[in-house]
């Protein structure tokens, strides 16, 4: 069974970066909040992409938030899934102090 529509993914991306933006820009990395702030800014991302996502999608959103301290960092995921109907946008924030990845995976389900 093939999806009515895909996934937008340059709406939604914006959209994504408009939410980041607005909630970290000048806010300083303190570990007894980044837990409560990245699953506060996953459901926030959320509510502000739904109106976008396709019927019969299934979206996940994960929000890793930590500080910056002259260290490197790598990221890396691995899922199963149909490459022809789920698709994944990810968007990285950066300050001075902190950095932030949200990625939104966006399941198909048949």
């Amino acid at each position: 069974m093939e999806p009515k529509s895909k996934v937008s993914p340059t709406k939604i991306y914006e959209t994504i970066e408009n939410v980041m933006t607005e909630r970290l820009a000048g806010l300083s990395y303190n570990p007894k909040f980044a837990g409560r702030i990245s699953v506060s800014l996953a459901e926030q991302i959320k509510r502000a992409i739904w109106d976008f996502i396709p019927e019969r999608y299934r979206v996940i959103i994960t929000v890793s938030l930590g500080e910056l301290k002259d260290q490197g960092l790598q990221m890396a995921s691995r899922c199963s899934w149909n490459h022809a109907v789920d698709d994944y946008i990810c968007y990285n924030f950066r300050s001075p102090q902190m950095f932030c990845v949200a990625t939104a995976y966006f399941i198909y389900k048949e």
